[in-house]
């Protein structure tokens, strides 16, 4: 696969770039294929020369920028460009981690605590219930035994009671 991308050129502390076509598996500073422009940043100014008509070319021919040299020329006014640069993901300061940390970190123990809360009414609840029904059982019993308690008085004052002769 082809790429196209910049090759560093130029002495220490002076960075300058090369614009190159080269086989994606070749070393940065290995051989390219064909030399695209020059980018060279300056003390006072940064200057960017570009062959426009081949890198259009290249691009027809299947080559794919790098990230880096999508954003120079989109820069520089090619429009066709924009297709490859990728949106970079904006990472959180440490500060802006550990909030969102401790926000979580709140927000799961507020649901722990609302799940406990819920089996906890949960078992409020069934015990209420066995209450109730323990209650209709005792309350039921206590019907029969009214009933046997009525039906053991009325056959007490059918039956006379015995004088006890001593």
């Amino acid at each position: 696969m082809l790429k196209i991308r910049l090759q560093r050129v130029g002495r220490k502390k002076i960075p300058a770039f090369r614009l190159v076509v080269a086989e994606h598996t070749m070393p940065v500073k290995g051989r390219f294929l064909e030399k695209l422009g020059n980018f060279v940043l300056g003390r006072k100014k940064e200057t960017l020369v570009l062959k426009k008509e081949r890198i259009l070319h290249w691009l027809a021919m299947g080559a794919k920028p790098s990230q880096t040299v999508a954003r120079l020329l989109n820069t520089e006014g090619l429009k066709e460009f924009e297709k490859f640069i990728e949106q970079r993901k904006q990472v959180p300061s440490k500060a802006e981690q550990k909030a969102l940390e401790e926000q979580a970190a709140k927000e799961k123990e507020e649901k722990e605590k609302t799940a406990a809360e819920v089996k906890d009414q949960e078992v409020e609840n069934k015990d209420q219930e066995t209450e109730k029904k323990d209650q209709e059982a005792e309350d039921s019993k206590t019907k029969e035994e009214k009933k046997i308690d009525q039906e053991v008085e009325k056959k007490e004052e059918a039956v006379p009671e015995k004088k006890e002769e001593n």
